[in-house]
């Protein structure tokens, strides 16, 4: 499919992958992410910012991925408004994340400096508020500049690196009540297991929710681990 046709299907897509996920999404929020995937798709003909090259793949990937972890936080009992999204890349799920949810306050940190040119450009276009890029590698001796005061409620990944890599780099940085959620493949279970001992010493708890991807059922993990009470 050529990209100009496939950019006039984006819509459709979208509102499919809501509907499989039964999470349906409005015109605005459709109307948000198809710029989004729009605009990825043509910066990433110049510049590689992901490594899906099918187009309709790489939409049910990515804005699925986004679905299944806000479903996530939805039924998280506490409320949560600061969210760091360590290793964003081109913005999966952090940058979705904001455009489905506005009134998130929003962190992507992304090392590489063409990615981050792309997230700004799309945080600009869209005028979106609370929301900020920061081209860094996050980790203890390398804070996020917009740290709230508390931390933060929410500290997301998608399969950026292991399960103690995530920990170690973002715990610091989690509010007391916060939680910290990382996307995984099937893979993802048994390296959990091999860091239960790491997770008590650090005085953490887990949930580990299976789930799959709407439409393709790839399976999905969500390792959602917090402060023991």
């Amino acid at each position: 499919m050529q990209t100009n046709s496939f950019q006039k299907y984006l819509p459709e897509i979208i509102e499919r992958v809501g509907r499989a996920a039964s999470f349906p999404l409005d015109k605005r929020q459709s109307d948000r992410l198809a710029f989004y995937f729009s605009e990825l798709l043509k910066w990433n003909r110049v510049t590689n910012l992901t490594g899906i090259k099918d187009m309709e793949t790489l939409v049910i990937k990515h804005l699925g991925d986004t679905i299944l972890l806000l479903k996530q936080i939805h039924s998280h009992t506490g409320t949560i408004k600061t969210i760091l999204d360590i290793g964003t890349g081109a913005g999966i799920p952090g940058l979705i994340l904001k455009l489905i949810t506005p009134e998130f306050n929003m962190v992507l940190a992304e090392a590489l400096k063409k990615k981050c040119s792309f997230l700004r450009f799309v945080v600009a276009r869209l005028a979106l508020k609370n929301i900020f890029v920061e081209e860094k590698s996050i980790g203890p001796a390398n804070p996020p500049k917009h740290l709230p005061e508390n931390g933060f409620d929410l500290i997301v990944s998608q399969a950026t690196g292991s399960v103690r890599w995530f920990i170690e780099t973002g715990i610091d940085f989690m509010a007391p009540s916060g939680s910290m959620v990382l996307l995984k493949g099937p893979a993802g279970e048994s390296e959990l297991k091999k860091n239960v001992e790491f997770l008590k010493k650090k005085g953490l708890c887990y949930d580990l929710i299976r789930t799959r991807l709407p439409i393709l059922r790839h399976q999905r993990l969500l390792i959602s681990i917090r402060q023991e009470k």
